[in-house]
């Protein structure tokens, strides 16, 4: 079986917001320290305050961790009455030791922003940590006995993390599942198949980018030439990444990706954003949300009203194929399968809702499935077939 893809993605995106508001509420608690007061003592405050705060995000990665596994068992149609331990193999010794290390930037009169910074990328560290050691302490106990791999999800991917990702599926250890750094996106995903496969990971690949890193420098993020004007939007440098990555991966005709003029948003408030259809050349946005970027970026592959000039290689087959997927999409009756309400307007919003939900495992709403609706799979996977770069 191969994993899909979107499964993967929801599972580390809700890591990734447990890690982020774990960090965002530590940073607020050690600004209200008193750091005039003797560093013994600050140093002592700040060890009292991360025990807690890690111990507790940890403990929420490593749920979500075993929820993540026993839901890939259930996929794999495992049923034996195993069920994967909230075991987040954490080390209260480790993060006293942490803090004493980081406290010699208050002996040496450093920014305070430096010392709180540092301790922010601790809480970040363990969190990702605990669900990669968790997922590799339960294939250890688990009697099918499945090998994992670990499997980079974000949009950058450090030359160590490369390298262990390009061995595949072959880890059985919980030794190389405890390296983690902040921001890390690395998942441990097992595999219980004797060909494991996961969507969109290809391990050759990866041991080309570790042995010949030259050939993929600035490959992540690079610039791809499109004009950005969002200067009154949260995340900007977010979405500007988000959006450079998806041109540097897919084909479009997009030119220019700016905030939404304000008088476009009173008029059209329902809307999160909006793509110039008739080209696919320019997108306004209103807001951050990365569900948006990757939704009005769908609209520059492909809409239905797209002007001849702007067509690219394949479209008239990826058409007939996406509107097949838009008539059965119409008849389907269970709502389980459907990737958002948004997605039923037509057939451009189900094309770029499924896109959407196909890159971040979300749609645009609460309603339905998002990645996990396999018709958000299907968009997907057509998508790669028609217009990713090679």
């Amino acid at each position: 079986m191969q994993i899909p893809r979107s499964y993967i993605e929801n599972y580390s995106n809700a890591l990734n917001v447990v890690s982020e508001r774990s960090r965002a509420a530590l940073v607020d608690a050690l600004s209200q320290i008193d750091y005039t007061a003797d560093v013994a003592d600050i140093r002592n405050a700040v060890i009292a305050i991360m025990q807690p705060a890690c111990g507790a995000s940890s403990t929420m990665a490593a749920r979500l961790a075993a929820d993540f596994y026993d839901g890939l068992r259930a996929r794999f149609g495992i049923d034996d009455g195993f069920t994967a331990d909230v075991d987040s193999q954490r080390e209260p010794e480790a993060t006293e030791g942490a803090v004493r290390a980081f406290a010699q930037d208050l002996v040496d009169e450093k920014p305070i922003e430096q010392f709180i910074g540092k301790c922010a990328d601790r809480i970040d560290y363990e969190t990702r940590r605990a669900a990669n050691e968790c997922i590799a302490y339960n294939a250890k106990n688990d009697p099918r006995k499945p090998r994992w791999a670990r499997i980079p999800t974000g949009a950058e991917t450090c030359q160590f993390c490369i390298m262990l990702a390009s061995r595949g599926f072959v880890y059985h250890s919980e030794e190389t599942a405890s390296h983690a750094h902040s921001s890390c996106d690395c998942r441990v995903v097992p595999s219980w198949d004797k060909s494991p496969t996961a969507q969109g990971y290809d391990p050759d690949k990866y041991y080309d980018m570790w042995k010949h890193p030259e050939k993929y420098e600035n490959a992540q993020g690079q610039d791809s030439g499109i004009e950005f004007s969002l200067g009154g939007i949260k995340n900007a440098d977010v979405v500007r990444r988000e959006i450079n990555n998806l041109a540097n991966e897919y084909h479009t005709p997009l030119l220019a990706v700016s905030e939404a003029p304000p008088a476009m948003i009173n008029e059209r408030m329902h809307e999160a954003g909006k793509a110039e259809l008739y080209t696919g050349t320019a997108v306004w946005l209103k807001n951050g949300n990365l569900q948006t970027a990757n939704h009005e970026f769908g609209h520059t592959i492909w809409s239905s009203k797209r002007e001849d000039e702007y067509k690219q290689e394949g479209y008239d087959e990826f058409e007939k194929e996406l509107k097949k997927l838009w008539r059965q999409y119409r008849k389907e009756q269970d709502l389980s399968k459907r990737i958002s309400s948004y997605s039923t307007e037509n057939i451009d919003e189900f094309f770029a809702d499924g896109f959407a939900a196909y890159k971040t495992g979300k749609g645009l709403d609460k309603v339905g499935s998002g990645g996990n609706s396999p018709y958000a799979l299907a968009i997907g996977e057509l998508v790669d077939k028609y217009f990713k770069k090679r």
